[in-house]
């Protein structure tokens, strides 16, 4: 899907940690996502909350090399606001 952009949820990801393919596939697919900081910190409660730690924290290591993560701020809420009243 050329020109798009994708948020992915934290749901999304650990479908994918999982080893869920047919979503695996479906992300890999993507010319890019993103994931935002209150996402990657839900990731990081989880990484935190294992046993082997270290092969958790190397996944999600992983999935940031091939993403960018987007910072919440202000200018990000009023976008998401506008947005989602544009939709209604």
């Amino acid at each position: 899907m050329p020109g798009s952009n994708y948020l992915l949820d934290t749901n999304i990801v650990i479908d994918i940690f999982s080893g869920n393919k047919q979503i695996a596939d479906k992300v890999s697919e993507l010319d890019g996502f993103f994931l935002s900081a209150i996402v990657l910190g839900e990731l990081y409660v989880g990484v935190h909350r294992v046993i082997n730690k270290v092969k958790h924290e190397k996944k999600l290591l992983d999935l940031l090399g091939l993403c960018e993560v987007i910072l919440i701020d202000t200018t990000t809420s009023e976008k998401f606001g506008r947005n989602i009243c544009s939709t209604v």
